[in-house]
């Protein structure tokens, strides 16, 4: 199966279609970085060129994004309309037709000019679908590891089925699009990815709650190998920092004793919970005194919205989108990280908090349900019970600073454990190693 002896290092190609320095698609150099610290030959593997990076290998240039785009038009013309359109509220597709990826197989085979004896894969997104992972395994014959984001590779498209459970059926009358054809797109996709899945053989690795609530239940899925695994976090660049310092540059008031943070690259997505993050720090202000709430101050980072800024009453700051070398800081100079997520594959922000050495308090959903509930890293509410969320962070702020630190202590330990470039690398390779024996 492996060109290379079992004991040996992998050459490994490791493919994410975002750019890896931007927004949550820095996960992607977050495993790229991690191999290359413990020495593994490891190509990366983009859509388009990254500045400052040619070592990057990208799919894209202009002569072939010029192809692409003539194509699309051409495409929209053939269809007689340039409208796009959408599926319902709530539902997310990037493109239907699973054999025909957003960039041509051949564009892609051509920037593969070395033999692999792994690949792994993350975003897929304007890159890449199952006709894609055909072609270089075809190219490649080698295993392959998917590290899903979402839900798209157990499902006929989909990457976040909300409440639709037609992935355990092979899809078909998709609810997105108000099909009530049996054999529309998400069936013959998933009919599709079948055929591909079969052949290649891929590995999956994703927290617990995906793989039990969503990719063991997928008729497509849930009869290949799904391993558990925590989001890789850079533990030297999310680390804890002298909290005193940093309240200092960022102007938090001395009287100000309990710092509550919270982020997203957008604010006013649904799927993030504000609203119901909202609803807790209302509950939990009608719980303290006056002299509690001026204690009290609220962060974010994120794209700012009015609707949150209006309905927060205690003291609060928005500081905007921050670049990603900024986020420590805010982590580390608060008390809790706030996670309100009611539907995500992370997010990674809950680890990237833990890795700060600050607690938790989220929804049962996600990465928390390993990092968070049973732990002793923070609280773990129930889903949606807004009432619950508050009680969590109710529970780390009358603890006071020194009943905080055990949570904070614990959650750095706890990431170094299962979430630190070693950590990550350690599983993937036990992984590997195993395949090669068999």
């Amino acid at each position: 199966m492996t060109k290379t002896a079992s004991n040996a290092k992998p050459r490994i190609l490791f493919i994410s279609a975002l750019n890896p320095l931007k927004g949550s698609a820095i996960l992607g150099w977050d495993y790229y970085m991690a191999f290359k610290q413990q020495g593994y030959d490891i190509d990366f593997l983009t859509r388009k060129p990254v500045g400052g990076h040619p070592e990057l290998i990208s799919v894209l240039n202009r002569r072939r994004s010029a192809l692409l785009y003539l194509r699309k038009l051409w495409g929209q013309l053939r269809q007689g309309s340039f409208k796009r359109q959408h599926p319902l509220d709530g539902f997310s597709f990037f493109y239907k037709n699973d054999k025909e990826p957003p960039v041509p197989t051949w564009m892609v085979l051509s920037r593969i000019r070395k033999q692999y004896d792994l690949v792994m894969v993350l975003f897929w997104n304007k890159l890449i679908s199952a006709a894609t992972l055909d072609a270089i395994y075809e190219q490649q014959h080698t295993p392959m590891f998917m590290i899903p984001v979402d839900y798209s590779p157990m499902t006929g498209g989909c990457h976040f089925p909300v409440d639709c459970d037609g992935y355990q059926h092979r899809c078909g009358k998709c609810k997105a699009w108000k099909s009530e054809n049996p054999t529309d797109f998400t069936r013959q996709n998933m009919e599709y990815r079948e055929q591909v899945y079969s052949k290649i053989k891929p590995v999956f690795f994703m927290n617990s709650f995906m793989r039990e609530r969503f990719y063991a239940k997928s008729s497509l899925t849930a009869g290949h190998r799904i391993e558990d695994i925590l989001l890789a976090i850079n533990d030297e660049q999310f680390r804890p920092l002298d909290r005193s310092e940093l309240r200092l540059k960022y102007g938090i008031p001395a009287t100000k004793k309990f710092i509550a943070f919270f982020g997203s690259q957008y604010l006013s997505t649904a799927t993030k919970g504000m609203k119901y993050l909202m609803q807790a720090l209302g509950i939990w202000y009608e719980a303290l005194t006056p002299q509690q709430r001026d204690e009290v101050m609220i962060v974010s980072a994120g794209h700012p919205s009015e609707e949150i800024s209006g309905n927060i009453r205690f003291d609060y700051q928005n500081f905007g989108y921050v670049d990603f070398s900024v986020l420590p800081e805010l982590y580390a100079l608060a008390d809790v990280y706030l996670s309100p997520p009611v539907f995500d594959a992370g997010p990674m922000m809950v680890n990237q908090a833990m890795s700060c050495g600050t607690p938790v308090v989220a929804f049962e959903v996600g990465t928390a349900m390993d990092v968070v509930k049973n732990q002793g890293t923070g609280y773990c509410a129930k889903l949606k019970d807004v009432n619950d969320f508050a009680k969590g962070i109710d529970m780390l702020y009358r603890l006071g600073a020194d009943g905080r630190k055990p949570y904070s202590d614990r959650c750095r330990k706890f990431a170094l454990a299962n979430t630190s470039y070693r950590s990550c690398v350690d599983k993937l390779m036990a992984v590997y190693r195993g395949l090669s024996k068999e």
